[in-house]
Parts: C-alpha cells; structure tokens; sequence
C-alpha cells in the first residue's frame, strides 16, 4: 500500500476545505502540505496520522494498492494548464502523453 495523494486531495475537496485549514489542523506547515498533496514530498508516519486525524478518516483512507507517479505527475501538471487556450492544454497533454507512455 502505498500513500495516496490522490485520495487526500479528494478527502479535502470533499469536505470543501481548503490547503491551509488541512494542514492548520494536521499541524503541518502550508508549504509542507501542499508539496504533500502535489506529490513532490513524501509524508511521514506521524504526518499521515495528523491528516488522517485532520480529514476525520482512517489513516487506511489515504493510501492505495497504487499510485501511477507519472500519471499522476501529468495530472498535476496539465491542472495548472486549465487557464491556457484549449488548443494549448491539449496540446501540452499530448506531449505530456508521449513522454511517460512506456
């Protein structure tokens, strides 16, 4: 099982909270959670009990039998893509598609 930043990012949005009240109550740093939730920063042991904690959930509720890095990796790229002509995103998408397909 491996910790899932997908599955955090979806606890937070679904209780419509944002980064900062997350990581507030989980006592993590802003900065901390969000490079968690991006997937650049690995969370401790003792970071995924205060999320776990924070969301009101199992720590068991943020992880997953996988996590596709790279797609996930394309997903969190092309969000930031979102205000780009969608010529430009699809565009962007296909490369990004070319690059981690094996």
């Amino acid at each position: 099982m491996h910790f899932s930043r997908a599955r955090l990012r979806g606890h937070r949005d679904g209780q419509k909270r944002s980064e900062r009240a997350v990581a507030e109550a989980a006592g993590l740093a802003c900065v901390d959670y969000e490079l968690i939730e991006l997937g650049v920063q690995r969370p401790t042991d003792d970071q995924e009990r205060a999320l776990a904690k924070a969301l009101g959930v199992d720590v068991a509720n943020l992880w997953s039998e996988s996590e596709d890095y790279w797609s996930n990796y394309a997903e969190t790229v092309l969000s930031y893509a979102a205000p780009l002509p969608d010529a430009d995103v699809e565009a962007c998408a296909q490369l990004l598609a070319e690059w981690v397909a094996p």
